[in-house]
């Protein structure tokens, strides 16, 4: 991974990016404004050529990897600048080739949880404890996903008239009450 002036990054300089700098086909780097006439086309030259006249079958066959590990990147790093749009897009395509990739499900699984699409929460945070099943925090999620579900549903059935034990709906509230507080 190289920075402006070809340089080796660093997992700390990568974290100050913007997930568009970071993610282009599958290479981390990003162009130098600097670079103009012909030492631009001097550099994409040599670019070229150690892309294409160096890279041997092993390269190739990582490259799908690095693919994957960028997406994971640019994923989380949009997460962490609150652009869940972004991280979402990167997740479903990270989970849609590897389906087996545990943090990528967990965080589509928050994602999903932090914008209230419980049915999806679920499903990700299930597909999480079902690769992982010691993973607690997939589990707690899990379960405050579910407790949602129980809420929501019991809010709707009151609408329809009287719901059997108000007070279960009023511990509910409560539970997630205590839970958020904690969590």
């Amino acid at each position: 991974m190289f920075d402006k002036q070809g340089c080796v990054m660093n997992q700390l300089s990568l974290r100050k990016r913007r997930p568009r700098e970071v993610l282009r086909a599958g290479l981390i780097f990003q162009w130098n404004k600097a670079l103009t006439g012909s030492r631009a086309v001097l550099v994409v030259c040599l670019m070229s050529m150690s892309i294409l006249g160096c890279a041997s079958t092993e390269s190739v066959r990582s490259a799908p990897a690095d693919t994957m590990q960028a997406w994971e990147l640019a994923a989380l790093q949009a997460y962490h600048q609150g652009d869940f749009v972004s991280a979402e897009s990167y997740l479903n395509q990270l989970v849609k080739r590897e389906p087996k990739r545990v943090r990528a499900w967990f965080l589509l699984g928050q994602i999903h949880l932090r914008h209230q699409r419980l049915p999806a929460a679920e499903r990700a945070f299930l597909q999480v404890v079902k690769l992982e099943p010691d993973l607690q925090e997939a589990w707690h999620n899990l379960a405050v996903t579910q407790l949602r579900t129980a809420t929501a549903t019991l809010i709707e059935a009151r609408q329809h008239g009287d719901i059997l034990q108000p007070a279960f709906l009023e511990w509910l509230f409560q539970v997630q009450g205590q839970l958020d507080a904690t969590w």
